[in-house]
Order: C-alpha cells, then sequence, then structure tokens
C-alpha cells in the first residue's frame, strides 16, 4: 500500500489499502508466474497476453463481438497492470481484459506509448482471434 500511495496519482495509504482489498488475486498454492514469448513448444499456458496499438485492439474487438456476440468489459485501475489486471483477473474470472498498463509495467516492459495490453484465459474463444 505504501508503494502504491507514493506512485499513484491521487491515491494514498488508506485509498491504496481499499484498492488492494477488493483486487482479484490468485490463491495461494501458486508459486509463480512464467512469462514467454507465445504460442512456446509444449507449453499449455493458463493466460496469453498481447500487447497491441489501440488500432489492433479495435479489429480484435470487433472479431471477438462477431464471433460471440458479447463485448468486453474491461477492468482497469492503472495500477497493478500486469499483475492483477493482465494475470489474475483473466486467470480468476475467466474473462478477457485490457489495461492500460500502469507506470511500473510500462517502465519494466518497454512497450511503445500508444501500445496496451490485452489479456485473455487460455481457454477463451478471444484467444484464437490474439493468435492471428
Amino acid at each position: 500500500a505504501d508503494t502504491m500511495a507514493r506512485e499513484c496519482e491521487g491515491m494514498n495509504k488508506k485509498s491504496a489499502l481499499k484498492y488492494l482489498n477488493g483486487a482479484v488475486r490468485i490463491e495461494q498454492g501458486f508459486k509463480y508466474i512464467i512469462c514467454f514469448r507465445y504460442p512456446y513448444k509444449n507449453i499449455r499456458p493458463d493466460v496469453v497476453i498481447r500487447v497491441v496499438n489501440p488500432q489492433q485492439a479495435m479489429r480484435i474487438l470487433h472479431r471477438f463481438a462477431a464471433l460471440t456476440g458479447k463485448s468486453v468489459n474491461a477492468m482497469d485501475s492503472g495500477t497493478g497492470s500486469l499483475c492483477g489486471e493482465c494475470a489474475s483477473y483473466p486467470f480468476r474470472k475467466g474473462k478477457a481484459n485490457i489495461s492500460l498498463g500502469s507506470i511500473d509495467s510500462r517502465k519494466a516492459t518497454g512497450i511503445k506509448e500508444n501500445e496496451i495490453f490485452m489479456a485473455v484465459p487460455y481457454s477463451s474463444q478471444m484467444k484464437k482471434i490474439l493468435e492471428e
């Protein structure tokens, strides 16, 4: 909570704790998350994360809507984006998500200013669209 309060604009320790208490988490028992370029031989991931620009995201969302008749309702807070929004949320909820990223995740991954993250459970119909 201290780190969030320090690094997230407009957030103090109380609001950081409130956010963290309501965050989607992966339950205990999982020891690690492995990140690798997808597809990777003989490994079936639980979640697929792709970096896209807004134009690519729009096309993917259009194709998903055409395939399923549904829209993707994004859960994005601008904090905890790779851990919570792109890993935990799709894994626990079984739903796709779009994240703008956080300051730290954007620095760590080196994504460009005009790029965002899309994350889907491996079992999702949207995974097929992300692979194209």
